[in-house]
């Protein structure tokens, strides 16, 4: 995929739906419209260079959920590790494989930070 360059983006061709952040919700809501709206066109901005939101913005020592991965994972994927208060790097893992698994690579767009909309 091409990453356009911020100034670029205004050029870009429409999109039906454009998610703000690749982070649990971000990628959460991607893989719903591609399974609820195969139709419908969007793309992933976030600003940061590497998905996953907070577990990957943080990543001090003992970074770990406060809530089970049972609940807090995603339904269409559910937590399979055997630790269900995770650690951040576990977490980041999860993300990544549902990225690449649930085809999302092309539609994410990093490096783009949001002044308005």
């Amino acid at each position: 995929m091409k990453h356009e360059k911020p100034s670029d983006l205004k050029a870009a061709t429409h999109l039906d739906v454009l998610i703000i952040g690749a982070g649990i919700s971000g990628l959460g809501m991607a893989v719903h419209l591609k399974e609820k709206c195969p139709g419908r066109s969007f793309a992933i901005l976030d600003q940061r260079s590497d998905i996953g939101g907070t577990w990957n913005l943080f990543q001090y020592p003992g970074i770990r959920s406060d809530s089970d991965m049972h609940t807090l994972g995603f339904e269409f994927e559910p937590w399979r590790e055997q630790k269900a208060i995770a650690d951040g790097p576990s977490i980041l893992s999860y993300l990544r494989r549902i990225k690449d698994e649930r085809g999302l690579n092309d539609h994410i767009r990093l490096g783009h930070k949001v002044l308005s909309a």
